[in-house]
């Protein structure tokens, strides 16, 4: 698998507005090549589907040289795979469905869904955690708190905007066959903004003041104009979206190690890009 040439990074939410009709925009990153640069895109969109995401970019992203990035969970724990007895994007659906969509947003609507994938898993654990989770101290999609470290809202939120579309206009590493791999979509990766801010920037805290600087000492080539940089300082949720558009770039030969045969749990569990696999 060739190396991608756009980086789109994404940082999830699940807070509702409008007493959970809605969900709050979701802040993007883009890196792209242009003209012997790196170019950087920021922005919100609305929701988590390609319209969005292609009307928000001067790049076309429909095909598989486009890696994004997300904050959000896509695997879950072996075991309650194999008690589910179903697939990724059928849980995508049902996140969308017409019960979830009465349910609305938010910790409310997002606790409920998990909680009954939990009950249907017959899994006697309470918060099963992946590989991934235990080594990257990480917290369960089915734990909600503590808040500041809850992935569940913002993973429901995802896998509900996904669910809506009408097609699969994505591929998940790790979860798509080898045989739909296809050229005309762009790949979707789980990813950990404070894993990257570790790892890839080498900060231990996550001060946007140190952000300017570690930037251009890891990727002096990107292109970041003033207003940029004063936007992406201002918000948290955006500097994490660009930590991980330059996270994918920085790991973008790397993006596509691991051997499914070896490790097949992956197809069901997944991986956090960035965490060394041989650990798994």
């Amino acid at each position: 698998m060739k190396p991608p040439k756009v980086f789109i990074g994404i940082d999830q939410t699940g807070a509702a507005l409008q007493k959970g009709v809605r969900a709050k925009p979701l802040p993007l990153a883009a890196i792209d090549e242009d003209e012997g640069s790196l170019r950087l895109t920021t922005a919100w969109i609305p929701s988590f589907t390609f319209e969005a995401l292609q009307k928000a970019l001067p790049m076309p992203i429909n095909s598989c040289e486009t890696a994004i990035l997300i904050d959000c969970v896509f695997g879950l724990e072996e075991k309650v795979w194999r008690g589910l007895d179903t697939n990724i994007w059928s849980l995508f659906r049902e996140a969308a469905s017409d019960t979830a969509v009465r349910r609305g947003f938010g910790l409310a609507p997002a606790a409920e869904f998990f909680d009954e994938l939990l009950r249907r898993s017959r899994v006697g654990d309470s918060f099963p955690v992946r590989r991934c989770e235990r080594i990257a101290k990480a917290n369960s999609v089915f734990r909600t708190r503590p808040y500041q470290k809850n992935i569940q809202c913002g993973t429901y939120r995802i896998w509900r905007d996904l669910g809506s579309s009408a097609k699969h206009w994505a591929q998940i590493r790790y979860f798509t066959p080898q045989q739909e791999v296809s050229s005309e979509k762009p790949w979707l990766f789980e990813a950990y903004p404070s894993l990257f801010w570790r790892e890839i920037l080498g900060l231990r805290t996550r001060k946007s003041s140190a952000l300017a600087n570690a930037l251009k000492e890891v990727l002096p080539q990107l292109a970041i104009s003033e207003s940029q940089l004063t936007s992406v300082l201002k918000s948290p949720d955006l500097a994490d979206a660009v930590v991980l558009a330059v996270g994918g770039f920085m790991l973008r030969d790397r993006l596509f190690t691991g051997s499914p045969s070896r490790t097949g749990w992956l197809h069901r569990e997944g991986w956090i890009i960035g965490l060394p696999l041989e650990n798994g």
